[in-house]
């Protein structure tokens, strides 16, 4: 079975790690943001697909056609349709040239296929139109599932039911700066969810330095385990005021990042932002966190298991291995640093 990822285009490399990392997913086909993997999910389209951040939408592909071809395929797709008895709408998204670069990739130059905003309100009436002259029960305004078409300007097409669609309100209502307690710097919650899923599916995840919760909150919502361990107690405190408001139950405690409280291979994943030595304070200088955290984050992290690390500056990680590093620009010399390492089985 093929599914049709689109990716969002606020950290495209990132999104692409973290729908790979979370579904166990590789070698993808290209269609600019839209990435398309051959997988056998079984129950991950309800327990994880869900979960993605940076991810638009999902959509699990009946064909890929050309543009000349989309008419045939919509009436065969009446069919299986119809098998399905259910309400459905078609609607249809048209990639520009422009919108199909992804990351390091060119341009397209051989353009064959170009719609306006008007062509494809008119193409989804004449598709839709097909599939009711066919029998299929068609609601625009209440369906119960939809067709979702991509048609690119090298007149590809992915043609599909729509499996999966970002609710971007649901990390809206848990930005920082809406979150009783907050701090200038933090990380907002969909990078903080998409590096959670790029850590763990199921099972324990530590934020050994959770300042005011993001980390904390996106892992709760992940259905994980949350821990959380902070400095400072006027932070613990506020963190604890932020997860309450939400709703959020994972514990948090006050404590040393490089002694934490906890036993040897206590968890199943360790997600942390570390201090950047600009608008955040420690008692301890910038060299000694940095060269004995990641000691401390060894000891607790089980064999095989990951952590995902945001950083300012480079770190000797060892005895971890390094997986990938993705480097996103928040603003002017700042630039955070996000390693995926592992610890030896």
């Amino acid at each position: 079975m093929l599914y049709a990822f689109l990716l969002s285009g606020e950290y495209p490399e990132l999104a692409k790690a973290e729908v790979e990392y979370l579904l166990s997913l590789s070698n993808p086909t290209h269609f600019g943001r839209v990435l398309v993997y051959t997988a056998d999910f079984g129950d991950l389209i309800n327990r994880f697909i869900s979960r993605l951040a940076l991810t638009k939408e999902v959509v699990k592909v009946y064909s890929i056609c050309s543009f000349e071809e989309l008419k045939d395929v919509i009436e065969n797709l009446a069919e299986y349709v119809l098998l399905l008895n259910k309400k459905c709408c078609v609607r249809v998204k048209y990639f520009t040239p422009g919108s199909m670069v992804l990351g390091n990739a060119k341009k397209v130059k051989d353009v064959e296929v170009t719609l306006k905003d008007v062509q494809v309100q008119e193409l989804e009436k004449r598709l839709g139109a097909i599939l009711w002259r066919k029998g299929v029960n068609i609601s625009v305004s209440n369906p119960d599932i939809i067709i979702r078409i991509y048609i690119f300007p090298d007149s590809k097409v992915i043609v599909g039911i729509l499996v999966f669609k970002l609710n971007a309100k649901e990390y809206s209502r848990r930005h920082p700066e809406k979150r009783p307690y907050f701090r200038p710097g933090v990380m907002l919650p969909k990078l903080c969810r998409a590096l959670v899923n790029i850590a763990l599916k199921e099972g324990k995840l530590l934020d050994p330095m959770c300042g005011t919760g993001g980390i904390v909150i996106e892992a709760y919502f992940s259905k994980l385990n949350a821990y959380g361990v902070e400095l400072y107690p006027e932070i613990v405190r506020g963190c604890r005021t932020n997860l309450k408001a939400l709703g959020v139950k994972a514990d948090v405690v006050c404590g040393n990042a490089l002694k934490m409280p906890f036993r040897d291979e206590a968890f199943d994943s360790i997600v942390t932002d570390f201090p950047y030595f600009q608008s955040s304070k420690s008692i301890f200088d910038k060299e000694t966190i940095y060269s004995k955290a990641p000691e401390e984050f060894y000891r607790v992290l089980k064999p095989g298991k990951r952590a995902v690390v945001v950083t300012n500056t480079e770190i000797d990680f060892s005895p971890f291995k390094i997986l990938d590093v993705y480097r996103i620009r928040v603003h002017g010399n700042l630039v955070r640093k996000i390693y995926v390492i592992q610890k030896s089985s």
